[in-house]
């Protein structure tokens, strides 16, 4: 540490102080011109000295808490999990984004609304549950939108989809810059029979969630809609209270539903994704070339996990099959059946949130 004289009281003529280094007897110009060369040195070692400390306060990273419901060994958790290793790797330590898995800082809905709050900068959500807070996915929800796995990533990888989303999204100051796959498209299951047609599903309680897309898709097909909570619907499957459900493969496999179902029947209904939203109004802070870095990452992490999320679909439906399960899949024929039930019916029934014009250009892209 550097220590100084103190400084002596100016003479009541008005003299520079001259920091001790002339006395009274000594001739003022020198003490003067010393006391200013001594001031040059202080300013010149107090600047060195204080230069790490500034530059270490201006290299301190940009720190993006991401909260996400998903586990780390699943495949959209990974998916996360990628795209904060790529971002923190490409910032070169502007940037940091630390995920936080499990519901650790809150399940779906509530990481999303801390992020709005601010306590955290990006949370994930599924298309279904983002309800809540926008429409921007709604046209997920609706039956045979896609064409399975493949249709949905031609149509999501478009970019202008990409930006209507975030157009909408934008009324709720949010962004979206992950897309992940999530587990493959939902199949019929059920406890009771063989299905393999709408007609084989009468009188069968499905399980649904309160989403009214849902209710009004199992009511077209002859079943009786039961909207049950996801905590419960493992029990409520044992326990005969419904018959069946909709779900993915991956999802059937690892909360181990393949245990309290017989059939599995691949119609392929809906398909969606699990996302990455970040608040707008941080993100418009953001240096443009922060940025452009972010949302390449995010590109290459949804590219990454695709892979990733295909080959857990496919062990998933094998492990559920040496498990005893039996699947079926439709004929052509059997698949337009269940289509004409609920296409165009349901679609008309939601028109007000999304356009018939939205949809065939998604129908459009799929072709191509």
């Amino acid at each position: 540490m550097l220590f100084l004289p103190p400084l002596r009281e100016a003479r009541a003529s008005g003299e520079t102080p001259t920091m001790g280094i002339a006395d009274d007897k000594g001739g003022g110009a020198m003490g003067k011109r010393s006391g200013s060369i001594l001031w040059a040195i202080v300013g010149v070692l107090s600047g060195l000295l204080l230069a790490p400390f500034s530059d270490a306060r201006a290299q301190q990273p940009i720190v993006i808490k991401l909260a996400t419901g998903a586990e780390a060994h699943l495949s959209a958790g990974k998916g996360y999990g990628k795209f904060a290793e790529l971002v923190n790797e490409r910032a070169r330590g502007r940037v940091k984004v630390e995920p936080y898995y499990a519901g650790a800082l809150g399940n779906e809905v509530t990481a999303v609304r801390n992020m709005l709050a601010g306590t955290v900068e990006m949370s994930t959500i599924s298309d279904a549950n983002l309800g809540a807070f926008s429409e921007a996915l709604f046209f997920m929800n609706l039956p045979y939108v896609f064409d399975g796995t493949a249709g949905l990533r031609k149509a999501i990888n478009e970019p202008w989809v990409r930006e209507e989303i975030n157009r909408t999204l934008a009324k709720s100051n949010m962004r979206a810059l992950l897309f992940l796959d999530n587990g493959g498209p939902r199949h019929v299951l059920n406890n009771k029979r063989p299905v393999r047609t709408p007609a084989d599903l009468k009188g069968l309680k499905v399980r649904t969630t309160a989403s009214p897309v849902e209710v009004a898709i199992f009511k077209s097909w002859g079943s009786l809609p039961t909207p049950i909570t996801w905590a419960e619907v493992y029990t409520a499957l044992s326990q005969g209270t419904v018959d069946g459900e909709g779900l993915m493969y991956t999802w059937m496999y690892s909360t181990r539903h393949y245990e309290v179902v017989r059939y599995v029947t691949e119609n392929a209904y809906v398909i969606g994704t699990q996302n990455g939203m970040i608040r707008l109004d941080f993100w418009n802070g953001l240096p443009k070339d922060i940025q452009e870095m972010m949302i390449q990452a995010a590109k290459d992490a949804e590219e990454w996990e695709a892979k990733v999320d295909a080959d857990f679909t496919r062990e998933s439906q094998e492990k559920i099959a040496a498990a005893g399960v039996k699947i079926y899949t439709p004929t052509p024929g059997e698949l337009k059946e269940w289509k004409g039930a609920v296409v165009p019916k349901v679609w008309d029934m939601f028109k007000d949130k999304v356009s018939a014009e939205f949809l065939n250009r998604i129908q459009e892209i799929q072709k191509k």
